[in-house]
């Protein structure tokens, strides 16, 4: 019987000391989430600030309008462009957020 009881005790300490190193392991997917909700949110603000700077280069162009100052496929482009840039932007932000709310729910 003590061979029994002896072997059953170590089978507890083995697996006592296997969900103590788990517990010990770092987060890597948590730190993950934040590094790129991080990037999302940098990304977000980079292009908030610098397109809507290429648009007012872009519209003081002399290639933006004709000679009876209608819009040309210059400029239209580079409005269509810039909102498809700016549109990612605010889904980077989106997701940014959201990617550290859940980060912060789930520690």
């Amino acid at each position: 019987m003590h061979g029994v009881f002896g072997e059953t005790a170590q089978l507890q300490l083995g697996i006592s000391a296997i969900s103590m190193e788990h517990q010990h392991t770092p987060n890597y997917a948590g730190a993950m989430l934040i590094f790129i909700s991080v990037v999302l949110l940098v990304n977000a603000f980079f292009n908030v600030i610098v397109w809507p700077q290429f648009l007012r280069r872009v519209t003081q162009d002399k290639r933006a309008r004709d000679e009876n100052g209608k819009a040309t496929s210059f400029l239209r482009v580079h409005q269509i462009l810039i909102a498809i840039a700016l549109t990612l932007a605010a889904v980077s932000a989106v997701g940014g957020v959201i990617g550290l709310v859940s980060a912060a729910t789930a520690a």
